[in-house]
């Protein structure tokens, strides 16, 4: 069981068909959790919410 301090969600499912990963913290739900607060801000803030620059 992975240490649940050093998760920001401690109840994701990673496959619920599968019944895989289920109400345990995975490290990839925090990933996408923080981009998707990032980007609300950056709209909020009338930022473009992804570098068109490559």
């Amino acid at each position: 069981m992975p240490n649940k301090q050093r998760f920001l969600l401690l109840h994701s499912t990673g496959s619920a068909p599968g019944h895989s990963e289920v109400d345990v913290p995975i490290i990839y739900t925090d990933y996408y959790y923080l981009e998707a607060l990032i980007r609300k801000q950056r709209l909020h803030d009338h930022q473009p919410v992804v570098n068109t620059k490559l």
